[in-house]
């Protein structure tokens, strides 16, 4: 009971920007990344139903590390970005030796040995 009251002291704080560059009350570890939380700034929030009521609620996860875990996702709009900008990076490559060679063929014909 004296957990679920933190959490919503700290929520509610958190909603009216009290909290949000402070330090944790308690330790939390990060569950994808092992490491100490220490800032609410930090932490990862989520609004869910549980029992038919509206909560949120902290994560323990930092949302820099979940953040990186998005845009891993091949289906990230960070990736899809990337994907098309080596994609153009490749064929502009092809284009230049495909020049490079058209060139030195056009050459050997034009040379009089």
């Amino acid at each position: 009971m004296y957990i679920k009251y933190i959490y919503i002291v700290a929520i509610k704080n958190i909603m009216k920007g009290v909290l949000m560059a402070s330090k944790l009350n308690y330790e939390m570890v990060c569950g994808i990344t092992g490491e100490q939380i220490t800032e609410w700034k930090d932490v990862t929030f989520i609004t869910t139903y549980i029992k038919g009521e509206k909560v949120t609620i902290p994560l323990h996860i930092n949302k820099w590390a979940l953040l990186e875990l998005h845009n891993a996702s091949p289906t990230s709009k960070k990736s899809r970005e990337e994907a098309s900008k080596s994609e153009a990076e490749s064929v502009s490559e092809d284009v230049a030796v495909e020049d490079a060679v058209l060139d030195v063929e056009v050459m050997e014909e034009v040379a009089p040995y």
